[in-house]
């Protein structure tokens, strides 16, 4: 969620200034005042500040619909204010403010207050609310704030926030702007300070200077009744945890987590990570163990212990540096102890030879090769000259035959891994030749270029619905049927293989791509938008808008047979988890406006949020019916009036335009947002000529720069974020300049098949079939009845020639495209003779 905060209005009442600010969602950056919301926080630390803490004390009055939208449930109420709170103490806390909430006021009794009678209503009550130096009204969705400048400590100590209960935390900055109101703070209000960011120096979201914060720390002297804390608090305050007050509930508070100095103290619960009444037992043990450990390090030193034994398994043991003494080998268990004495503790060893003594050597054992160390020597190390002579080594200790056992496997073990395998690496088999990668025949591929190959075969004509017979492929439909199952079925012309071929490509990721980045541009020119957005499918353009527009759990409005709902596998709830809210549409394509207004939510905790309308032009499942600008503009009216957004799915946008004889921008112009299939545009290559080509593939979504922005993101999060683009891109933007003359050779043969159908069905047939021969684009649906039905009309038209689509379980659809000529019209006629013939 991102608003910005506008200063839109200044008056002067009671002799204190009013200032009122509004929060919208900007168009552009240059608002004046503008606050940006989010959950990120100001870094105020450069601030100067005098060392003494001021604690404001304030009143939180709920307006009733607040309270209704929390279904006058107090907790859930306080849990809401708690995070709104909880992020204005993050912001004020730095400058050394410590906001107490004393009490949370519910019983109102009137909706939607103003200031002034805000203000009326305090007075009239200030017996009987709580004391406080500060009173904020906070109103549902209200978008902005209003209070007096100066206000606090007053009469005038009053102000007004809006709340968004969806996300709390995100209007704390518009929440502390109006306490900086409230202190003295006016937008015109300037100062000297010192910053290591000068970009952004000690600045409050809203405020037009820098210095606004240390501006604002220098007023707060000043101010009487926030100079000392509370000496007791109602039990009806609202405890914040972090504000560095130890409220109701709290054990302790030693403010937010980064200033948080107490190690004891838990600053996300205000609760002691050890209970005090554990803590002083904790502290004796502590002590008592370092008194310990501090005792033993002292009798080390001080040479106080016992002698340590010269001599193990029963030999006698030295008793003074004089004596003379022999070695014996030591026991396993021993020989760890003399080698830690030896090297880590060589200074606090408590051994009673003297200096002159050499190191013993390491102890030796005995195997079949020789005498094998247990312990090698210390790198390094050196046998001292003056050693004494006499001593004897130790005597080798004979090991059993179990440690003998264990010794050699652990050699063998040794040589293993320091050995490498002696037997050669044999080559990998060579790979299959069927595995083995293919050479192009003719490559060229350049920088910037894709050269496409010619030589795989085109697929058969074949079934790809089993059990079906509406779809089959469209390679080799051209020369063997009349293809009017879609206007997709075209393939690109020789000209669009070549403008294809010779396409700039970049990295579309990057932005780099500059045939995508030109088409963009030149269909947001050509639709009056910002911005635009080139995608994959039509289907992928409605899902991002839908997604944009709205949030999880928000609802749309859409007709119970358009496109979206109907033919895109209710993608918006698998995916953005939004739901619908259907309509009936009429014969000319459109959502009745009376159920359009009739399906708007009321605003209810209970019900999923209205956001938007969702219609289809042309309108597939009417018929390729087109919507008028007028119709539009009285939609456009509806959404205005209930602050709804407006989404049009114009695959077909082209042949509505044409139909109507204006511009697609004038069609565009009453909406938010439009999607146009570039498949489903057919193009000519002159004037002359009916020669036309859909692109492969692709589709344009257009709308506001922001709305395009949040689409981008959608986009990347369904997988639909491409590279070298640009082929695609330049085949769309070559027959976007070519496509109006062949849109309306499609709409005047489109009129003459359905005039020709029912030419040739008697009145008294027109039941079991009838085609829709009225104010229709490139569409033709066939209606059938009685003993006919869409799968045996589509199955008759097969077998002579024809291929159409079986709509649904009465509807038979056909789509003139560019590969339908006045020939393959006549020839569809003539095929529905054969069908007439089954009535």
């Amino acid at each position: 969620m991102r608003l910005c905060l506008f200063l839109l209005l200044t008056t002067f009442s009671k002799s204190q200034k009013v200032v009122h600010d509004t929060v919208r969602a900007p168009k552009k950056n240059e608002g004046y005042g503008e606050v940006t919301m989010g959950t990120s926080l100001p870094d105020w630390t450069d601030a100067r500040l005098d060392g003494k803490k001021r604690y404001v004390e304030t009143l939180l009055v709920i307006d009733p619909q607040l309270h209704l939208f929390y279904n006058l449930n107090q907790t859930l109420l306080r849990k809401g204010l708690d995070m709104l709170m909880f992020s204005v103490n993050q912001f004020l806390y730095q400058i050394d403010v410590r906001i107490i909430v004393v009490d949370v006021y519910t019983e109102l009794g009137r909706y939607n207050m103003s200031l002034e009678e805000f203000s009326r209503w305090r007075e009239q009550n200030v017996g009987q609310i709580t004391p406080h130096d500060v009173a904020l009204l906070l109103k549902l969705r209200y978008e902005g704030g209003i209070a007096y400048v100066d206000g606090i400590c007053g009469r005038n100590a009053v102000g007004v926030s809006g709340f968004f209960p969806e996300s709390p935390f995100e209007f704390a900055s518009v929440f502390v702007h109006e306490f900086a109101h409230l202190l003295g703070l006016s937008h015109d209000s300037g100062g000297k300070c010192e910053c290591r960011d000068w970009q952004n120096c000690l600045r409050i979201d809203g405020f037009e200077r820098d210095c606004a914060v240390q501006t604002l720390v220098e007023m707060l002297p000043r101010h009487e009744c926030i100079q000392s804390a509370p000496s007791l608090l109602p039990h009806t305050h609202l405890p914040i945890c972090g504000n560095g007050v130890v409220e109701r509930d709290e054990q302790c508070d030693c403010g937010p987590a980064k200033q948080c100095m107490n190690p004891l103290c838990d600053p996300s619960t205000c609760l002691f990570l050890v209970p005090p009444q554990h803590f002083f037992s904790l502290l004796i043990l502590l002590s008592l163990l370092l008194l310990l450990l501090l005792a033993n390090r002292l009798r080390l030193r001080c040479g106080c212990c016992s002698p340590l034994p010269s001599s193990m398994n029963g030999s006698p043991s030295l008793s003074s540096p004089s004596s003379k003494s022999t070695s014996v080998l030591p026991t396993p268990s021993s020989i760890k102890r003399e080698r830690h004495f030896v090297f880590p503790m060589i200074e606090e060893a408590p051994r009673i030879l003297s200096l002159e003594d050499r190191v013993p050597p390491p102890p030796q054992i005995e195997s079949s090769e020789g005498y094998v160390k247990m312990y090698p020597p210390l790198e390094g190390t050196t046998t001292p000259r003056n050693t004494r002579k006499g001593v004897p080594p130790p005597p080798p200790r004979r090991v059993d035959q179990s440690e003998m056992k264990t010794v050699e496997r652990l050699v063998r073990e040794i040589n293993s891994l320091n050995h490498s395998d002696p037997r050669p690496n044999k080559p990998p088999p060579p790979p299959p030749a069927a595995l083995k990668p293919r050479a192009f025949e003719s490559p060229s591929i350049l920088s910037g270029t894709l050269k496409p190959s010619r030589s795989a075969p085109p697929p058969p004509c074949k079934n790809v619905r089993m059990g079906k017979d509406m779809y089959t492929t469209s390679v080799s439909n051209a020369a063997a049927f009349v293809d009017l199952r879609s206007d997709t079925v075209t393939t690109p012309c020789e000209e669009m293989r070549r403008v294809i071929k010779e396409a700039e490509v970049g990295d579309d990721v990057y932005g780099e791509d500059p045939s995508v980045n030109r088409l963009q541009q030149k269909c947001a020119d050509l639709f009056g938008k910002e911005a635009a957005l080139f995608v994959t499918s039509g289907t992928m353009a409605n899902l991002l808008a839908v997604m944009s527009h709205c949030q999880r759990g928000e609802e749309i409005i859409v007709g119970k047979d358009s496109h979206i709902h109907r033919w895109e596998q209710g993608n918006y709830a698998q995916f953005a988890g939004i739901s619908a809210n259907t309509t009936s549409i009429n014969e000319r394509g459109e959502l009745p406006l009376d159920e359009i207004r009739g399906n708007i939510r009321v605003d209810d905790c209970h019900m999923p949020a209205t956001r938007l309308i969702c219609l289809e032009n042309t309108h597939n499942y009417a018929g390729g019916k087109p919507l008028s600008v007028a119709y539009l503009q009285e939609v456009r009216k509806i959404a205005e009036e209930h602050s709804l957004k407006i989404h049009v799915d114009g695959a077909r946008i082209m042949n509505a335009a044409v139909a109507q004889g204006v511009s697609v921008a004038e069609l565009a112009a009453p909406v938010d947002s439009l999607m146009m299939c570039f498949s489903k545009v057919n193009h000519a290559l002159s004037l002359h000529s009916s020669l036309g080509v859909g692109a492969p593939v692709g589709s344009i979504l257009v709308g506001s720069k922001q709305f395009i922005a949040t689409a981008y993101r959608r986009r990347k999060a369904l997988g639909g974020g491409w590279r070298q683009a640009g082929i695609l891109a330049a085949a769309a933007e070559w027959g976007l300049e070519r496509a109006e003359e062949t849109t309306k050779n499609d709409h005047r043969r489109a009129l003459r098949l359905a005039k020709g159908i029912n030419e040739i069905v008697s009145e008294n047939l027109r039941s079991s079939l009838r085609a829709v021969d009225d104010n229709i684009t490139n569409i033709v649906v066939v209606h059938t009845g009685g003993k006919l039905n869409p799968s045996k009309v589509t199955s008759i038209l097969h077998s002579h020639g024809v291929l159409a689509m079986a709509f649904d379980g009465t509807r038979v659809r056909m789509v003139v495209n560019r590969c339908v000529d006045d020939e393959g019209i006549e020839k569809t006629i003539e095929a529905f003779r054969e069908v007439v013939k089954e009535i």
